[in-house]
């Protein structure tokens, strides 16, 4: 897969093109995603045009946190087969284009689209006028085809970013997987921590997650953790380690199950799948060790 940051100079002669920010690349967009890949031959490029920052982020000058960081959902779609990500700089300049002239420079002019796929919620151009009917409309004058794919229900409510996040945010780890199809994680380069653990005889892999990542609540998580193409099952602490410091950043540790190498500066994703329980603090070391041996136990059993 091809990333392309400047699409100024970019052109492709033929494309099936999906829109969206695809944020955690749950159920509703894997079905996006589907359809794309349907419309994909040697001549006809799979494109997705998604945007690093929100809107909302851009319009409000907030700090906004995700699901999934940039180089994950790049990773997710280079695994799907994808053949152009196309990471639009979403600032004030392209927030001013109207809603036509997106269609027409970006989608016909530069990526020659001959289908645009989208969900039923996706707006636009200048002050989000453009929506699904215009789309449709302006796909009778350019030649394109308008595919819109409907909503993933879940209980009753329409699978979404927004609800995702919320989950996350609880620590409702299981719901959130089902929601999404797949395993929220945490991906990043090990980096050298205090080597507490192994003074106490678990050894952990660490990580300084992304400060737009949005995190569980601070605890212990059953997890799996991916590296060297291989998966192995383990328990991840998400939070500051009360009992032995008090800094403020918060850090992702790991001890993996029946495993002792050494993984500094090797790139690393965590799986989390269930909670466990939340950060405490421990009158001592011997305290923490007994808690971690019946954190460890209870994963593996479960």
């Amino acid at each position: 897969m091809i990333v392309i940051n400047k699409i100024e100079n970019f052109r492709l002669a033929k494309s099936v093109v999906a829109l969206g920010k695809f944020d955690g690349v749950h159920l509703g967009h894997q079905q996006i995603l589907q359809e794309l890949k349907r419309d994909k031959t040697e001549d006809v490029k799979t494109v997705i045009i998604t945007f690093s920052i929100s809107p909302e982020a851009v319009l409000t000058h907030k700090k906004l946190r995700y699901i999934m960081t940039d180089k994950e959902k790049q990773d997710y779609f280079e695994a799907c087969g994808i053949d152009y990500l196309i990471d639009i700089p979403l600032d004030e300049k392209f927030l001013a284009v109207e809603a036509e002239d997106f269609v027409r420079i970006y989608l016909k002019e530069k990526l020659g689209a001959v289908k645009i796929v989208c969900g039923r919620n996706f707006h636009f151009g200048k002050g989000r006028r453009g929506n699904v009917d215009m789309l449709e409309q302006l796909g009778r004058t350019y030649g394109f085809e308008m595919k819109l794919v409907d909503h993933v229900m879940e209980d009753e409510e329409i699978i979404s970013s927004t609800r995702i996040r919320q989950e996350l945010l609880l620590g409702n780890i299981g719901h959130a997987n089902k929601m999404m199809g797949h395993a929220y994680a945490i991906s990043g380069v090990v980096m050298h921590g205090n080597a507490l653990g192994r003074t106490i005889d678990f050894p952990t892999v660490n990580l300084i997650p992304a400060e737009d990542k949005i995190l569980p609540p601070n605890g212990v998580y059953g997890t799996e953790i991916e590296f060297d193409g291989i998966r192995k099952r383990g328990i991840t602490n998400v939070g500051r380690k009360p009992t032995v410091e008090t800094g403020r950043q918060i850090n992702v540790e790991t001890n993996i199950f029946d495993f002792s190498g050494d993984l500094y500066g090797q790139a690393v994703t965590v799986y989390f799948h269930e909670f466990i329980r939340p950060e405490m603090q421990f009158g001592s070391l011997e305290e923490l060790k007994d808690q971690i041996r019946h954190d460890v136990d209870l994963w593996k059993q479960g």
